[in-house]
Order: structure tokens, then C-alpha cells, then sequence
């Protein structure tokens, strides 16, 4: 059974002026029937993974595909990730396979590695904003395995929140909100990875790095040496554009943490930092990271801190970026799109 959390329709303007139409009742439980059963007639629901949650629908289904599109107010230009079971099943979707892609597969998969591949015609267009290339991925989580398996296609899920602002790792940062906007929340725990994907093109025997996520640069160059990232441009890859990941709080990256503090005076201000290597004026409501300096740990707990701090009626969120070496570099990046500003 699941618990059911009543969120009555009703339209909402949240603080960046969108009109959210709530028409459902949320439920948030552990039933992967109940969500397959809601994905088979062509709806949508949350469900877990290791890196975030996602929200899926049917890959086959324009009108699923859609209708995650609408309830994220996610742009037709951004493209969504293809989720799959199987090293099998990602090939039935792709016309070619490189071996060097494959080998970064069979070290990876299942787990938080995305590769950009030529698709098939069953791929539809919209899933890919009309490339010809799809990101494919096979989540390592056994709950959105078993969802996977389940269904008889494929699921798109793309991370299960608003356009541009926080990626929930957690069931209730998705009913925080997607509430009241989808009718089921597949509660799997806390995500483990709590970071984004590394997603992946091979190109000329090269390993092209057009997201950074949870799979680190240092971890695929002990796969293959020649590993580089991909230029700004067009990528059938999410999460490039350049404000992402956002608090609806301002969130300021500096490189000065007590200077910029200091000019904020008179703000209710917050601080993310990282290991012990500052120490927050009183008063100021602060979230560490990791306290024992884990970049793994970090990446966990990054979300839920900005969330926690999202919530906390601030004016201002201040952090700075961390080590820049194995998923530093991953945190970072979405450090440096998260903040509206910096200093």
C-alpha cells in the first residue's frame, strides 16, 4: 500500500511566475506494479535511480513523451535520456555500436554512464530534438530496473522536477515539486550517486565528455586514454545549458567567502560549504557538505543541502567551488549553473 498524500487541483503560481495546474491526488509508495500499470496506459510517474529521480513515460509514446515535457515546463529543445535494461536492449535502439563504446559499457552498466549513439526510426524525434544521435543509459538501481523490466518499451526519464531548478534525489523533493502535477512518486530511498549522469559520445576513437557527472574523467581515461570534452554546441546530451540545477533562492559562487558575506549584511544568508575549510559567521545557517572532506560524500549530499537551504526563507545561498579532481569537477559544474550570480 502506498501513503497517499492528498494534493487537490488547483492552480499555483510559483516564484518564477509559472502557472502550475495541480490535478492529481500524489501518491508517493513502493508499489512497481501500480507504476507500471499507470506507464501502460500512457501515463507518467516518478521513479528512482542512483543518480536522481527521473521522470518517466513511455519512449514509444508521443503523447507520454509530451506530457513530461509539459509537466517539467521543460523545452522541446532539450533532449531526454532513453533508459533501457540491457546492453541488448540499448542496441536494438542504436544502428551502431562502436567497440570502444561498448567496452565503456560492459565497465559502467549498469550505473550513471550515458552514451550518445546513432538511433533507430523507433527512436521518435522528439525524444532527441530531431539529431539523429540518442543518449542511452542503464540505470543501477533495482527498483527502476524492475520498472524497466516490466514495461514492454522503453522509458525516457529526464531528472523529475521543474525546468532548471533542483534535481530531487529524494521521493519528497519530488512531491516538493511535481506534487499534485503527476499521479505517483516511486519512493526507492535516497539516491546513492546523487549526481547526474556522465554522459559520453566516442568519436573517432576519442571519448567525447559532453555532461560530467557521477562517472569521473579519471575513470574513463583507465578505460581509454584519450578522453576530452565536447565543445558548447548542439548535443542530443541534457543539462548544458548554462543557468541549470537552480534554487529559486539567489545563489552566489565566490571565491571569497567572508568578503562576500560581509557585503551581504543585513540579508538572511546561507552558506554550502565544503570540509572544514570555513567557518560561517553566527548566524548564518550553513550546510557542510562533507565535513570529512568526500568528494563522494559531497556529491550525495549536494541536492539535499540546496534543497534544505532553499527552504529555509533566505535571501541569499553563498558557496564556492570545491577541488576540481574526480567528481569535484562534476559538482562544480553544477555549482557554477546553479548560481545566479557570482562574486
Amino acid at each position: 500500500m502506498g501513503l497517499w498524500r492528498t494534493i487537490r487541483p488547483f492552480h499555483k503560481i510559483n516564484n518564477r511566475n509559472q502557472i502550475i495546474m495541480h490535478k492529481y491526488r500524489t501518491e508517493v509508495g513502493t508499489n512497481i506494479e501500480r507504476a507500471a500499470g499507470i506507464l501502460l496506459t500512457g501515463g507518467v510517474v516518478a521513479m528512482p535511480t542512483e543518480t536522481v529521480y527521473g521522470l518517466a513515460g513511455n519512449a514509444y509514446s508521443i503523447n507520454a513523451i509530451t506530457t513530461i515535457f509539459e509537466v517539467k515546463m521543460r523545452p522541446f529543445y532539450n533532449p531526454l535520456i532513453l533508459h533501457v535494461e540491457s546492453v541488448e536492449q540499448l542496441l536494438k535502439h542504436s544502428t551502431e555500436v562502436s567497440p570502444l563504446a561498448i567496452k565503456l559499457l560492459e565497465k559502467f552498466s549498469p550505473g550513471p554512464l550515458t552514451v550518445i549513439v546513432p538511433k533507430t526510426s523507433v527512436v521518435p524525434d522528439l525524444i532527441t530534438n530531431g539529431l539523429p544521435d540518442v543518449a542511452i543509459r542503464i540505470p543501477n538501481h533495482e527498483v527502476a530496473l524492475q520498472l524497466l523490466k516490466m514495461s514492454p518499451f522503453p522509458l525516457v526519464a529526464p531528472s523529475a522536477n521543474r525546468f532548471m531548478r533542483l534535481s530531487p534525489t529524494t521521493a519528497g523533493h519530488v512531491l516538493e515539486q511535481l506534487g499534485g502535477s503527476v499521479p505517483y512518486v516511486l519512493d526507492g530511498g535516497p539516491c546513492t550517486s546523487g549526481i547526474e549522469s556522465t554522459v559520453v559520445r566516442v568519436k573517432d576513437d576519442v571519448i567525447e565528455v559532453h555532461r560530467v557527472g557521477a562517472i569521473t574523467i579519471g575513470q574513463l581515461k583507465k578505460v581509454h586514454p584519450n578522453v576530452v570534452l565536447a565543445v558548447e554546441g548542439n548535443s542530443p546530451s541534457p543539462g548544458r545549458m548554462k543557468q541549470h540545477y537552480s534554487p529559486l533562492t539567489q545563489m552566489i559562487l565566490t571565491d571569497d567567502m567572508e568578503r562576500t558575506i560581509k557585503l551581504l549584511k543585513g540579508g538572511k544568508v546561507g552558506v554550502l560549504t565544503f570540509s572544514n575549510t570555513y567557518r560561517a559567521p553566527e548566524g548564518a545557517l550553513t550546510m557542510n557538505l562533507s565535513p570529512a572532506g568526500s568528494l563522494e560524500e559531497a556529491a550525495q549530499n549536494l541536492y539535499r543541502h540546496l534543497y534544505e537551504l532553499d527552504k529555509a526563507d533566505l535571501d541569499f545561498i553563498v558557496t564556492a567551488l570545491l577541488p576540481d579532481i574526480g567528481l569535484g569537477q562534476a559538482i562544480n559544474d553544477r555549482l557554477r549553473r546553479a548560481a545566479s550570480t557570482a562574486a
